[in-house]
């Protein structure tokens, strides 16, 4: 169980209210963005030197969502007796309720990552505005993660990366069982691909017509990747067995022997 710090100052109401009157300069409060799907579920993009403000109603719990990964560490409230306001065992997540019909003051909210400021406004009954959450958002961390993302996905499918697909030769045949046949086979001159959309079978080069060499492949997202090109290939599992053919001339024919081919169309 998490430990919160609470501070609070209870204001007698008339100057409490001297105080909301008092304009001390500019005065830049955030309201929360309508959710499309529910008015009630709002959002807000999160900045440190923001004021955000909450528009609660009497009788209502309103719940003030923070990142998933932070930890809130203290609240503090300038009328803790017009709200009642409580953590989630989490810890970043707040429950607020006014108790007030007209409650009015200001929170506080220190995170192991972030700071809050708010002003909290209760309503006695707003049925068509009410508010149950309130959650933010963080443009700098959703784009470390996309970037993150990215980079792994760089690292995991290092041949992807700028890999054009209407520069790859895909003049491939087959002849054998239906079974074994990929859904596609390309290669990019130096690499050869397929997507298969069962089992990987084993993959082996064929030389000469006749010897059958086993390759070595890597997986790739969706694909199979094997770090050569080949005149002809056997894919093997079970007892099934499947000739593919490239056709494309330009294929070294040093690489592996032509072959007799039958006219069978690929797709």
């Amino acid at each position: 169980m998490r430990t919160f710090a609470y501070a609070c100052l209870v204001l007698p109401v008339g100057a409490a209210l001297t105080l909301l009157a008092m304009d001390g300069g500019v005065r830049a409060e955030v309201a929360p963005r309508r959710g499309a799907a529910d008015a009630r579920v709002r959002t807000v993009v999160y900045n440190p030197s923001n004021v955000v403000a909450v528009d609660a109603t009497y009788g209502v719990s309103t719940m003030i969502v923070l990142g998933d990964t932070e930890k809130i560490e203290t609240v503090a409230v300038g009328d803790s007796m017009s709200w009642k306001i409580e953590p989630n065992k989490k810890g970043n997540i707040i429950f607020l309720k006014p108790v007030e019909p007209k409650a009015a003051t200001n929170m506080n909210i220190v995170s192991d990552r972030h700071v809050y400021t708010f002003v909290l406004r209760a309503h006695p009954d707003s049925q068509s505005d009410q508010t149950y959450m309130v959650k933010f958002r963080y443009p700098d961390l959703e784009l470390d993660a996309k970037l993150l993302a990215q980079a792994q996905r760089l690292v995991s499918e290092p041949n992807r990366a700028g890999f054009r697909h209407d520069d790859a030769n895909t003049d491939y045949h087959f002849r054998g069982d239906r079974a074994l046949k990929p859904a596609e086979a390309f290669d990019d001159g130096v690499k050869t691909w397929f997507r298969f959309q069962g089992d990987v079978p084993a993959i082996f080069i064929v030389e000469g017509g006749k010897r059958e060499i086993l390759a070595n492949y890597r997986r790739e997202g969706d694909y199979i990747v094997v770090d050569k090109i080949a005149r002809q290939w056997m894919l093997r599992h079970g007892g099934y067995a499947t000739c593919l053919f490239n056709l494309n001339r330009k294929t070294p024919p040093a690489v592996v022997a032509d072959v007799p081919v039958s006219k069978k169309s690929w797709r």
